[in-house]
């Protein structure tokens, strides 16, 4: 694959006087489509071209250990050869004032990998329109509708070369998006709602649309009557994967290094054997066949019946643990099969937050928590819509506790279960 330009950023990098430096070159396409409730507002594409470069240089620290520097340039497309020695050279001596412990550059590899089976050959605009499409098929009650809807549809191509001989190349495509649903039963409210898949699957957008616009309805009615107080809480959907993403953060290379993580291999970090909870099975999963050093990464075991399988980080960090480098991730498949449907999920007294204003996780302390949009309050055999309030919980007190749904979700960060179920957690409400 002859590409003149970075071919001549080469030939530069070569006369720089770098350690070693890895090329990276991303050329994007989009197609993207804006409407007006079931009206196209605009239609829109875009092309790109980004080149990065990351260069390396070696030094010596006060007691004469070997350390590494780094540093990131991007280079835009139309600078001329004066100013890429320029910006090169500006970089290469930035490194320098950036030393870290030393280690070394990724092995070589080669490969290439093409577009995913159920959008290769599919224009962007086919893909865009197709998940509009299912956003559209949702709305079709009289309580809720769709106020507004962007969708986005985009192609990625990455080659990624080095000084070590490593040239990969892949091509990725996505959907993703955002719309807004509203209803007008009692209070006029909207709801925000984003979307993002690596796959093209108009279904479940479809279902989670119709959710939404249910969810939306419910809102409209929802009384601020939620007792303070401490509550079995069901999360679903990114709550449930966000609080999953504490384990995630926790075996991370960096932390580990750091200490701000104690985890060994091994370790029962979860220790669903003192409860009566299931033990998490939980897989990192790839949303790239190459990490951006170009190292090859595949599907990692994290967590085998809540025990710790493998950390995972980029090459520096690894090095230092003296495990092997995995690349960065940022998806979650949870392979536990559910315990209970949600109806028997939902069978006892308990909380169900399906919106929130604002949900995080605290990977050092184990908090999560946010303030509630829309939750339903199941007591009595009652489902009674609430809003207002909020959620404080912390994962470490109830972690041996946690149950999960039979029924699947899909996102591009996130597989498995939708639903969670965390006992005894504290919730300010509204009386």
């Amino acid at each position: 694959m002859k590409d003149d330009r970075t071919d001549k950023i080469f030939e530069i990098l070569d006369t720089c006087g770098a350690d070693d430096y890895l090329l990276t070159d991303v050329q994007t396409e989009s197609a993207e489509l804006f409407f007006v409730r079931h009206r196209l507002d605009t239609r829109r594409s875009k092309k790109t071209n980004k080149t990065f470069v990351r260069l390396y240089c070696a030094g010596t620290n006060d007691q004469g250990e070997r350390m590494r520097g780094m540093t990131d340039v991007e280079l835009l497309p139309d600078t001329d050869e004066e100013t890429l020695r320029r910006k090169i050279a500006e970089a290469l001596r930035a490194s320098e004032y950036a030393l870290n412990p030393f280690y070394p550059l990724p092995d070589a590899s080669t490969g290439r990998e093409e577009e995913q089976k159920d959008f290769r050959g599919m224009d962007l605009f086919a893909a865009a329109g197709g998940m509009a499409g299912a956003l559209f098929e949702a709305d079709t009650g009289t309580d809720s509708f769709l106020n507004s809807a962007e969708v986005f549809a985009t192609r990625r191509t990455v080659r990624i070369r080095s000084s070590k001989g490593t040239d990969v190349r892949y091509v990725r495509t996505g959907v993703s998006g955002e719309y807004v649903v509203q209803s007008k039963v009692k209070e006029d409210v909207e709801m925000f709602r984003e979307f993002s898949f690596d796959s093209y699957c108009p279904s479940e957008l479809r279902r989670q649309a119709q959710q939404a616009l249910a969810y939306a309805a419910d809102r409209s009615v929802a009384q601020r009557a939620l007792p303070t107080g401490t509550y079995r809480l069901i999360l679903s959907g990114e709550e449930l994967a966000t609080v999953l993403s504490y384990y995630v953060r926790r075996a991370g290379a960096s932390m580990r290094y750091v200490k701000y993580s104690t985890w060994e291999i091994g370790d029962d970090v979860q220790r669903a054997r003192d409860g009566q909870g299931q033990a998490l099975c939980l897989n990192l999963v790839p949303s790239v066949p190459y990490s951006d050093e170009g190292i090859s990464m595949k599907e990692l075991p994290l967590l085998q019946d809540g025990r710790l399988r493998n950390y995972w980080g980029p090459q520096n960090y690894s090095y230092y643990l003296g495990v092997p480098a995995t690349g960065s991730y940022s998806k979650i498949r949870c392979l536990n099969e559910g315990a209970l449907s949600e109806s028997e999920l939902r069978r006892e007294p308990c909380l169900e937050v399906v919106s929130f204003s604002d949900f995080q996780m605290d990977e050092f302390s184990g908090h999560f928590g946010g303030e509630i949009r829309l939750g339903y309050l199941y007591r009595d055999g009652k489902k009674i819509p609430v809003c207002g309030g909020s959620v404080n919980g912390n994962l470490l007190q109830i972690q041996d506790r946690i149950l999960l749904s039979t029924s699947g979700y899909v996102s591009s960060d996130y597989e498995g279960p939708e639903c969670g179920s965390f006992p005894d957690v504290a919730v300010a409400g509204t009386m």
